[in-house]
């Protein structure tokens, strides 16, 4: 599978902000989504549906900030299939496969 991009100047167009920004919010995603996305991990293992909803939704936001759309949608079907543990874990490896392939 090909390298996943963070597009900069879409996020800035999308936002209206400058570059010098989007770069300290990229920056800060990519700082936390490691834990981010080991805690959505460790609630998908113990099959917490109320937790992995939460999880996924903040996720979603971070994602939406950095306009990486499919990561989104994949986070928005698991926030609303919750309680799908087949889903969802299929969903999550999805979702892991992105974020191993993102780079700056």
């Amino acid at each position: 599978m090909d390298k996943i991009f963070v597009d900069k100047e879409k996020i800035s167009q999308t936002l209206g902000i400058p570059e010098m920004i989007v770069d300290k919010i990229v920056k800060q995603f990519l700082t936390s989504l490691p834990a981010d996305v080991n805690k959505l991990e460790d609630m998908v293992q113990s099959q917490d549906a109320s937790s992995i909803k939460n999880q996924a939704h903040y996720l979603k936001n971070g994602f939406l900030n950095v306009a990486l759309d499919d990561c989104v949608k994949l986070l928005q079907t698991i926030e609303k299939n919750s309680t799908d543990q087949v889903m969802v874990n299929e969903l999550f490896s999805k979702l892991k496969e992105r974020v191993e392939l993102l780079e700056v």
